[in-house]
């Protein structure tokens, strides 16, 4: 089960600490624009969106991309 922790809310900002083991899943459910997403560790990811193929999404440690809602 993945475990977060909401640091800050504004009514333009919400950042979230996310900690994801294997084969866990999360619904990030961005109330904005999109969402800043920064790897802590190497990862690798399966994105799936309603009624798409899922995504791969590799990121290295420290890596920084924006991701539109």
């Amino acid at each position: 089960m993945p475990t977060y922790v909401t640091t800050l809310t504004k009514t333009s900002v919400e950042i979230m600490n996310v900690q994801l083991l294997p084969r866990d899943s999360k619904d990030p459910k961005a109330n904005g624009r999109g969402t800043l997403q920064v790897a802590m560790t190497d990862l690798s990811l399966s994105l799936k969106q309603k009624d798409a193929e899922p995504n791969a999404l590799e990121m290295s440690k420290g890596e920084v991309r924006w991701f539109s809602a």
